[in-house]
């Protein structure tokens, strides 16, 4: 392990950039974050449930600190509070924050020699009461670069407060380009999605559209912070969101009707059923005695015409109209029994009696 020092070793490493994290550090940072939503007891949903929970509050702390970062300034604390604005206007907030506190040590520093050869000026210095170290930092007046021994800034990806010290010493209005590291400025994601689509090519069109709905998302996440807190706000953005898709939507497909407003359900549309279609159309019912519509053979106004109270031949042709009636409804054949028939069967039946 000793052999291999220069692997594990950090001071062999301040040349490498690790932005501050170590690996136990970020897995035992993550483990007890999860922890707090994840229980070993869990099942396999509650654990996707609470997975998703957590990944929820990463996203719900990332929107916040871009929220602060954009829409919010801090106040100077310190007596270079010209160098404070030129980095707050350039770093996000948290590294801004990393950023402060290397100013405020620059007090504490030391200013012993200066020297310039070929427009690059070499600044050395050391902290007060320990004179014994000592840090140099090189200052390119062409480049506006500046490397420091320290090897802090190419580790952490911040400044140091020697390189800092050298920039105030060489009287710098400005915090020149090469002080900020791309990873914490506050434009990384935008450039980064400007770099993706310079080198996109037909296979990584679907990876694009997904990297360009998550920038859109975060967009909408903070204007949804912000509107939501106002009734005339929420609804004056609301109708904003849905103009602006529907001119976005017509801009693609042409003038078609497209439905963004906020009710998007409605009726389904009526389709024909599948199936057999009836031949023809309602059959109308027609009288058996007159064959005309409107009636039946018991209302029939024939019937009533010649109807007469007591008549016995009117009930007997009654009866056979009626039966009449019923061998036209069947739809088989069935022979009704006549009315001698029934006659002697009536007389049969009288003289045994």
């Amino acid at each position: 392990m000793y052999g291999m020092k220069e692997m594990w070793a950090t001071a062999f490493m301040r040349d490498k950039f690790f932005a501050g994290i170590r690996t136990t550090s970020m897995c035992e940072g993550i483990n007890s974050f999860i922890k707090s939503y994840v229980q070993c007891k869990n099942s396999l949903i509650d654990f996707i449930h609470n997975f998703e929970r957590a990944v929820k509050e990463y996203r719900h702390n990332e929107l916040v600190a871009d929220f602060n970062t954009m829409y919010t300034e801090p106040l100077p604390t310190t007596s270079l509070g010209y160098i404070e604005r030129g980095f707050s206007h350039k770093l996000t907030r948290s590294m801004f924050n990393e950023v402060k506190t290397q100013i405020q040590y620059v007090g504490g520093l030391n200013i012993i020699q200066r020297t310039e050869v070929n427009d690059v000026v070499m600044v050395k210095m050391n902290k007060a009461l320990y004179e014994r170290r000592e840090y140099v930092v090189l200052y390119d007046k062409n480049s506006s670069k500046f490397v420091c021994d320290c090897g802090h800034f190419e580790y952490y990806g911040i400044p140091c407060s020697h390189m800092i010290c050298a920039m105030r010493n060489e009287r710098l209005a400005e915090v020149p380009d090469s002080l900020i590291c791309k990873r914490w400025s506050r434009t990384a994601k935008v450039d980064y999605m400007n770099q993706i689509n310079d080198t996109v090519t037909g296979n990584d069109s679907k990876k694009l559209a997904m990297l360009r709905r998550g920038v859109l998302s975060a967009a909408c996440n903070i204007l949804s912070e912000i509107a939501c807190e106002n009734v005339n706000d929420f609804s004056q953005v609301l109708q904003d969101i849905y103009k602006l898709a529907d001119s976005v939507q017509r801009r693609r497909v042409g003038n078609k009707t497209i439905r963004t407003g906020p009710f998007l359900i409605g009726d389904p549309t009526v389709v024909i059923t599948k199936g057999r279609k009836k031949k023809g159309g309602k059959k109308t019912r027609l009288c058996s005695r007159c064959r005309m519509p409107g009636h039946t053979i018991r209302t029939c106004p024939e019937m009533r015409e010649g109807q007469g109270v007591g008549s016995h031949d009117t009930a007997m042709s009654d009866s056979s109209v009626e039966l009449d009636d019923v061998d036209e409804v069947l739809p088989y054949n069935v022979t009704m029994p006549g009315v001698s028939s029934l006659e002697v069967a009536g007389k049969g039946k009288g003289s045994e009696c």
